[in-house]
């Protein structure tokens, strides 16, 4: 097992741009070189040609067919499929000059096909609404009854540009029939605030299951598909706006949130049904970079200045704690205050209830998208050094 198969890579001492050992042997996300792949191209865009070259090399010879473990439709659609699509566009686009190897720059369109076709299977529903979790060495699922908000809504992006970019229909059509259930979601009840849904959908019926979501994990990129795939190709996918749009009109009215100890401060509040839950994740931290990005296309500056009060909320979670890196898990429901926890809500806003970092990208996204909108990083804290030099 190489190093690519195994779930972390560090680089060899003293070389930035070398790979040198494995802390683990398992195989991660099924063995198929899940960092190599996702990382491609954040490579490409640095111009890394060292490492643009390693990974280019190695996509060829991964085998998409056969694993051992169970995968998730979800997460190798938004590692793997993503990363070599949008590596085959970088090639064969603005970044050409990084390669002159044309042929495995065609296999990465070629091993995208390879591994939509294995995946592919998790469609075939009563509803087209796929399973999430398979086993290929069984070419079965794991048996549940139910997919996700999020899990559902977001493979439209990769599995449309993969028949854009093939010619072939099969793979976009899937992944919209899918979507058709969450852009006319029944029963009414799962849609408490208009555009806002709930979580959880049956694969067999098409009916959504609660009435219980929000930004957070489990819900978050359905919302942010909607808005990119607009921006993907406003004339196929014009109603994915006005699902956007309406979700988004919905959070500023409904879900706003801002802690008694600090007013200033902007977060989003997730929802049972119409009650309100003071709870929040690192996840949720591309929320304002998504609003931003919203106003930008539709030329709303409300969309654009909402979505910087939420970077900012995210920036004060940053620099608030010891580290100055963001928690997994955080609150603001003075309900549920532990005691040993006010002197630190009383200063900061929120409180921690899970303090683990697990390597999120979500707030370097929408500092992003704040620095397009602005032309200044909302940035000053460790948090930025540290993201910068990992």
């Amino acid at each position: 097992m190489n190093c690519y198969q195994s779930i972390t890579i560090v680089p060899t001492q003293g070389n930035r741009y070398r790979f040198s050992h494995c802390f683990e042997t398992e195989p991660y996300r099924n063995g198929w070189g899940a960092s190599a792949v996702d990382a491609f191209s954040t490579a490409l865009v640095m111009e890394i040609e060292p490492i643009v070259t390693e990974i280019l090399d190695y996509i060829p010879t991964i085998d998409f067919t056969t694993t051992t473990t169970e995968v998730s439709l979800f997460e190798t659609t938004i590692r793997y499929l993503a990363g070599m699509l949008s590596a085959y566009d970088l090639l064969k686009g603005p970044l050409s000059n990084l390669t002159t190897n044309t042929s495995a720059v065609d296999s990465l369109l070629a091993q995208s096909r390879s591994l939509a076709d294995s995946l592919k299977y998790a469609f075939d529903t009563a509803t087209g609404i796929p399973s999430n979790n398979l086993f290929f060495t069984t070419h079965s699922t794991d048996g549940s009854t139910s997919n996700g908000l999020a899990t559902i809504g977001s493979l439209q992006l990769e599995w449309q540009h993969l028949s854009d970019l093939t010619g072939d229909p099969q793979y976009g059509n899937l992944a919209q029939k899918a979507e058709t259930y969450l852009l006319n979601p029944q029963p009414a009840f799962a849609q408490p605030f208009p555009g806002l849904l709930g979580t959880n959908v049956n694969i067999m019926t098409g009916q959504f299951l609660d009435a219980r979501g929000g930004w957070n994990g489990g819900d978050d990129s359905f919302y942010e598909y909607l808005l990119k795939m607009y921006v993907y190709d406003s004339s196929r996918f014009s109603n994915y706006s006005d699902r956007w749009t309406l979700a988004a009109d919905s959070t500023i009215k409904y879900l706003t949130s801002h802690p008694s100890s600090q007013p200033e401060l902007t977060f989003l509040s997730s929802f049972v049904n119409t009650s309100l839950v003071n709870t929040s994740q690192h996840l949720t931290c591309f929320d304002g970079g998504n609003f931003i990005l919203g106003g930008q296309v539709f030329g709303r500056q409300d969309y654009i200045d909402f979505g910087l009060e939420l970077v900012n909320g995210c920036h004060a979670i940053y620099n608030s704690t010891a580290t100055m890196i963001g928690p997994e898990a955080f609150s603001w429901n003075t309900s549920a205050l532990p005691p040993t926890d006010t002197a630190f809500y009383n200063e900061h806003g929120f409180y921690i209830t899970n303090p683990l970092y697990d390597l999120r990208p979500e707030v370097i996204e929408s500092y992003y998208y704040a620095f397009r909108a602005t032309g200044a990083y909302p940035v000053t804290s460790k948090a930025h050094i540290i993201h910068r030099t990992h």
